[in-house]
């Protein structure tokens, strides 16, 4: 069957994913429990109107070749877009950046349609990862735990595609769900901004292909507020903005360079909200672009 396919990447949950000689689909091949959940969280997820690739097909039967099909989106990656702008113009260009600021509003749109009171925070799961790597003094944590329950508290608890960033998201739609979890609202928009923070400039295993100036980042977070959330929120912005570090830190040892960088920036990041800084946004502009 793979014969058919070439190999796109290994993903860190442990599933696979192939394309399609012909371009025309996308195959994950993974443990049957991995598939199910995906296939689970599609068909949550489609229902409320995200625009996803269509699922073809999948097979669970067999734990050793449980896989499931997805027709190929036709847009491009905004990782892709804003990359060639960056290296032919200097930034994004606004007509796309304008783009994805839309689509970010209409992603919370949808997510609010899926919000629940009787779903749980399946996050904070992530702290344990934090307390076992033990890159991170114990009590910092736990004061860091303290602080964001008691701010995400505050926000519905809604669908979350969890890796919601622009290596991710298409012009026409959405792709990978394995990551997606019950959490606070808002959490998939400051992912989308935030995700290169934790990426070197240069001297990485991966680096930052692009940047948000600071006109831009300023414009997002008050065209994504809503009467639910507000992004310029300090406390808010902040527990957010660490939050999608942590994903972004933890069991990344597989790229020893990046999980050394992450955890010193996610440190430093987690140290200046603890003692108090009132201008998180601020800090985040500045320490956009570190090098290795």
């Amino acid at each position: 069957m793979l014969q058919e396919y070439h190999l796109i990447k290994h993903r860190r949950n442990g599933s696979t994913i192939y394309q399609c000689k012909h371009y025309t689909h996308y195959m994950k091949v993974g443990s049957q429990e991995m598939i199910q959940s995906e296939v689970d969280m599609y068909s949550i997820v489609h229902q409320y109107g995200f625009p996803l690739p269509t699922l073809l097909e999948y097979n669970i039967e067999h734990d050793d070749i449980s896989y499931m099909k997805e027709e190929s989106l036709e847009g491009n990656l905004f990782a892709d877009v804003f990359t060639y702008d960056c290296e032919q113009y200097g930034e994004i260009r606004k007509n796309h950046f304008d783009s994805f600021c839309l689509y970010q509003k209409n992603h919370l749109y949808f997510q609010l349609q899926t919000q629940d009171k009787a779903l749980a925070q399946t996050f904070f799961d992530k702290f344990e990862d934090l307390y076992e790597e033990g890159e991170i003094d114990h009590n910092i944590i736990d004061q860091l735990k303290e602080k964001i329950v008691r701010v995400t508290a505050t926000l519905p608890v809604v669908r979350n595609h969890g890796d919601h960033n622009p290596y991710n998201i298409f012009t026409d739609g959405l792709i990978d769900l394995e990551d997606s979890f019950d959490g606070p609202l808002g959490y998939d928009t400051i992912t989308a901004l935030t995700q290169n923070y934790w990426f070197p400039t240069q001297g990485g295993e991966l680096n930052q292909q692009h940047a948000f100036t600071e006109g831009q980042i300023n414009r997002y977070l008050k065209y994504c507020s809503r009467k639910e959330i507000d992004f310029m929120d300090n406390d808010i912005f902040a527990a957010l903005f660490i939050m999608r570090g942590i994903f972004a830190t933890v069991k990344t040892v597989n790229f020893p360079g990046l999980y050394q960088f992450r955890y010193k920036k996610l440190l430093q990041t987690i140290t200046e909200y603890l003692n108090g800084n009132q201008n998180m946004i601020h800090y985040f502009i500045t320490h956009y672009k570190t090098s290795l």
